[in-house]
């Protein structure tokens, strides 16, 4: 089972880092921004404060008190979160919105500089505020301060810019994973030259990688051209050994077969019939070979009208005597994408067989559908049963031994076929015979 593609592998981890980057990132401007809105608070507090010390009075026995409370509205509704209370030796003031109530002074008050701190009042809403201890000349008492807000008056800005920034970080982080899918795509392309190449070989449309290939791909690419030719060589000396293997065989199988003619009764029967399936074996296997051969050593294409007409009138005149009619489709402009000699012996194995077995009619027709060719050979003769049409594809396979043969013809056509990708089907034909349709790639 095949894993995730590179390409799915590097859109997936680039995805998961770009959003734990703006994850991060809008935690950490969230986090600015609220330290940003809590100083502004805590400044309009501090002037709040600086207000409430420009009202201080002392009094000529070191009393200290507020000459007037402030007159921020605020101050003044009950409950509204903005309060302010003093602290002072003998008691304090506060705010008329504290209604009486008292503000739980925070510890460590420091006389340099206020600090800040949160609370709740007594009907809990939360509070952010600040305080700070003042001396005053003239007295010996320490003045505290404490004036505090509503947590909602920045809480609120804070979940507002929030939900802002995190559209704002949706947004951006589907346009970088476009962005990363594009630049993946982009970069991966030449893999995808090399594969598509690679097929194009695979298939016999290309016989080696060409084109400028990126300094890194480039080593792959020479190794698989290396590799490739290196193939080609094996291939090509398969095909001479199996062509030196045929020659180095025709004598002695001319002799036996001259021996058995001479000999009579079972032995020469024996023998002949033996030599005939040593023949027909051996004719198979180089068949086999060079086919292969030519698809695996590069592209060739061999338009069908010539090798059509020149097939039929061929086996016309060789079957003259029985008065075979051969009738077929022109096929002009029809062109198989593979090597002639393999479309001779394909579609001559067809024909042979059929006016083998024909009573006087055979019929070729020849169309394309796309990228496919379709060539369809039929005829009059008595036929397959379907029962048996799998059978005949067998290397060797004769359904009737007294017809001369080699019950081999239709299994090469097969193994031909499918070297170019294609199929080699058997029907009954409706002409009363068979009907074997192949089906072989078109240029």
């Amino acid at each position: 089972m095949a894993g995730p593609s590179i390409n799915t592998r590097l859109v997936i981890a680039g995805s998961l880092w770009t959003a734990l980057a703006l994850v991060v990132a809008g935690f950490a401007l969230t986090g600015l921004f609220r330290q940003y809105v809590e100083s502004d608070f805590e400044a309009t507090l501090a002037d709040q404060m600086e207000e409430i010390l420009e009202l201080v009075e002392v009094a000529p026995g070191g009393g200290i008190g507020l000459s007037r409370h402030p007159v921020d509205p605020r101050f003044n509704r009950l409950h509204s979160g903005w309060y302010w209370q003093t602290m002072v030796a003998g008691g304090g003031e506060f705010s008329r919105s504290l209604s009486g109530a008292t503000l739980s002074a925070p510890e460590l008050i420091q006389l340099e500089h206020y600090i800040a701190f949160e609370s709740r009042d007594q009907r809990g809403m939360a509070l952010h505020g600040i305080a700070q201890y003042f001396v005053f000349p003239g007295s010996t008492n320490t003045l505290g301060i404490v004036v505090t807000g509503p947590a909602q008056a920045f809480e609120g800005s804070v979940e507002d810019f929030a939900s802002t920034l995190a559209v704002v970080l949706i947004v951006l982080g589907l346009g970088l994973v476009f962005g990363l899918v594009a630049q993946v795509r982009f970069g991966l392309r030449p893999l995808s030259r090399l594969r598509a190449t690679l097929a194009d070989i695979r298939a016999g449309r290309a016989s080696r990688l060409i084109g400028n290939y990126p300094a890194d791909l480039k080593p792959l690419a020479d190794e698989l051209n290396a590799l490739i030719d290196h193939n080609r060589d094996l291939i090509e000396g398969a095909r001479h050994e199996a062509g030196d293997l045929a020659h180095s065989l025709k004598t002695p199988l001319t002799v036996l077969t001259n021996l058995g003619d001479h000999l009579e009764g079972e032995a020469g029967q024996v023998l002949r019939r033996q030599t005939a399936a040593l023949a027909a074996s051996v004719e198979w296997h180089v068949s086999r070979t060079r086919a292969t051969g030519r698809r695996r050593s590069g592209s060739s294409q061999a338009p069908l009208a010539p090798v059509v007409d020149g097939l039929c009138r061929m086996l016309e005149r060789s079957y003259e005597e029985r008065g075979i009619v051969i009738t077929r489709s022109p096929g002009d402009g029809l062109v198989f994408d593979g090597e002639t000699q393999d479309l001779e012996e394909m579609l001559g194995n067809l024909l042979d067989n059929a006016c083998k077995w024909s009573r006087r009619r055979v019929e070729v027709s020849t169309e394309r559908n796309g990228d496919r060719l379709r060539l369809a050979v039929e005829d009059d003769g008595p036929g397959i049963p379907e029962a048996q049409l799998a059978e005949v594809l067998e290397r060797g396979r004769r359904l009737d031994p007294s017809v001369p043969g080699s019950g081999l013809g239709l299994s090469i056509v097969h193994q031909v076929a499918a070297l170019y990708g294609g199929a080699l089907a058997l029907s009954p034909s409706p002409l009363g015979g068979l009907a074997a349709t192949l089906d072989l790639p078109a240029a």
